[in-house]
């Protein structure tokens, strides 16, 4: 009997209680050309079932009639700790009930005594052949759970972009899910997108000034986002076409704010180490896991305001700050229907003008009836109209000379609805650039309206503002600098120190009874930003204004 375990060989235990048997049959057969080795010998069952831990068998050759434990009883025991081990039954009695009771426990084979050395290498040849073919096969399915594996990733990323596209159904998405390892906990979500603009007269797969393709800065972008967002949040992120997208959980909907900020800091770091302006746009949060989808569509909305925006500084927007009613339902896979509607709120006349030609012309190359034309006609300017209702337009005042979105059912060319689609897109544009223009100059006059109220408390700042409006801080700054030509702490600045001059002029109190009454906590600081406006200190003013 050989010792420890030889590469490539089946382990065998021999148990019988007859040493002459025990020891005929262990020189009689050639284990190793068969393929086997034995690797130990028992007296006993009860001796067998304490060598199977330390042995680890492939295969037991077992004698029925044993003190101890019998054969069968060894049998059922070891079914119970290795059920996959093989079996070999041997017994000097040739009784049917043995017989039945093997091939209840599946014995590969059963042999009466005396067994001829043939006989014996005959059964493991064919046991061998059996466990050879269940090797391969183990191997083959360990083969597929490690591709498996190397390929989750890749199966991951596909159904995250499924999931945000909308193409999973949601019972599939929770399915899906958990076959990835993505809890979906009962919490809030949103889209964040992330966009890297092209370098100047340069393709976006052409190296830049930094020695980097758009694709490596993609994924420089996409690791600072991780770091970034992935701080205080449970994040899913991957590169999709030209975008980082990033699902987002937040604990609570305030998180949003926190959030905005996180994703502007993405987009300055991305700024600095690309040399690339980098937009963000957030979708709207929800707990459905199937509003992903409607997020992302958001978040693909707000990023085309943070492009246009990005010059003022505002690199991040959140599709709430801009748009009233943030869900509108855009037609899927109907890319020119989407950037007319994106047109209507962000373009200038030629803009929209472009955009329904190019909507137009597919039309007319899809060789349609022209029913199934005003069938889908109909279906555009029904998300058109959506559009104006979340402005809360008047939709008589959108169309011409009374008609109404049925007439298109009247029409009989293209052409002709064309010119009055064109007329409707253009109106419903107008009237949402001035709703904008408007709502910004309410913010704005809102905000400066609580700095009047309020300018003589210390804390006052742009967040307690935007706490008030319940607007994000980003988007705030964007547009008051925009509407008042400097930014916000400056305006604060201004007014308090008008109704400082106004409190040195009128009163005789002391000047960090002053500074506490226009919202300096300390004195020494109000004087500093005194001096810097006006030149001298409010002691000096003050002097100036008695002649002294």
């Amino acid at each position: 009997m050989k010792k420890g375990k030889i590469m490539g060989f089946y382990r065998v235990l021999l148990a019988d209680d007859e040493e002459e048997i025990r020891e005929g049959i262990l020189r009689r057969v050639d284990w190793n050309t068969l393929g086997f080795e034995v690797v130990a010998l028992a007296e006993n069952g009860m001796e067998a079932l304490e060598m199977l831990e330390k042995e680890t068998p492939d295969v037991i050759m077992t004698d029925i009639r044993m003190p101890f434990l019998d054969g069968l009883e060894l049998i059922e025991k070891v079914m119970e700790i290795c059920p996959t081990i093989k079996i070999i039954l041997f017994s000097g009695f040739d009784e049917f009930e043995y017989a039945q009771k093997a091939i209840r426990l599946n014995v590969e084979a059963y042999m009466l005594k005396p067994m001829a050395t043939a006989q014996i290498e005959e059964n493991l040849i064919n046991l061998k052949k059996k466990m050879d073919a269940e090797r391969e096969e183990r191997q083959n399915v360990e083969e597929l759970k490690i591709n498996y594996l190397e390929s989750l990733p890749v199966m991951k990323e596909q159904f995250l972009i499924g999931w945000v596209e909308g193409r999973i159904r949601e019972a599939d998405i929770l399915r899906k899910a958990k076959q990835y390892q993505i809890e979906l906990q009962d919490t809030w979500r949103t889209v964040v997108l992330l966009k890297l603009s092209k370098s100047l007269a340069k393709n976006f797969d052409q190296e830049d000034a930094y020695g980097a393709s758009g694709e490596l800065l993609l994924i420089a972008i996409k690791k600072t986002a991780d770091s970034f967002l992935g701080r205080f949040h449970h994040i899913h992120s991957f590169i999709y076409l030209d975008y980082i997208v990033v699902i987002t959980e937040l604990a609570w909907d305030s998180q949003i704010t926190m959030l905005i900020n996180e994703a502007n800091e993405v987009c300055k770091a991305g700024k600095n180490f690309t040399g690339r302006i980098v937009t963000a746009g957030i979708g709207g949060i929800y707990k459905n896991p199937d509003a992903v989808r409607v997020s992302y569509r958001e978040a693909y909305n707000a990023l085309e305001y943070s492009t246009l925006l990005a010059k003022e500084g505002a690199y991040t927007i959140y599709i709430k700050d801009i748009d009233p009613d943030h869900s509108i339902k855009l037609i899927p896979n109907q890319e020119n229907e989407q950037m007319l509607l994106r047109a209507i709120k962000l373009e200038d006349r030629s803009g929209i003008e472009k955009k329904i030609n190019m909507f137009f012309s597919e039309l007319e190359g899809s060789c349609l009836p022209f029913y199934q034309y005003q069938i889908h006609i109909l279906k555009i300017l029904a998300s058109v109209l959506e559009i104006a209702g979340t402005y809360e337009l008047n939709s008589s005042e959108l169309f011409i000379n009374g008609m109404d979105i049925s007439d298109v059912l009247k029409m009989h060319s293209l052409e002709e609805i064309k010119k009055w689609m064109t007329y409707i897109c253009f109106n419903i544009s107008e009237k949402i650039q001035q709703e904008q223009m408007d709502s910004r100059k309410h913010i704005v006059k809102k905000a400066k309206d609580l700095v009047e109220g309020s300018y003589f408390d210390d804390t006052l700042s742009a967040e307690k503002i935007c706490s008030e409006l319940h607007i994000s801080t980003a988007y705030f700054s964007t547009v008051f600098k925009k509407e008042e030509k400097m930014n916000f702490i400056s305006y604060l600045t201004e007014v308090r120190l008008k109704h400082a001059v106004r409190l040195l002029e009128t009163t005789s109190d002391k000047m960090y009874l002053i500074a506490s009454k226009v919202g300096y906590a300390e004195p020494n600081y109000f004087s500093y930003v005194f001096k810097k406006k006006y030149g001298v200190p409010p002691t000096k003013y003050r002097r100036s204004l008695e002649g002294v």
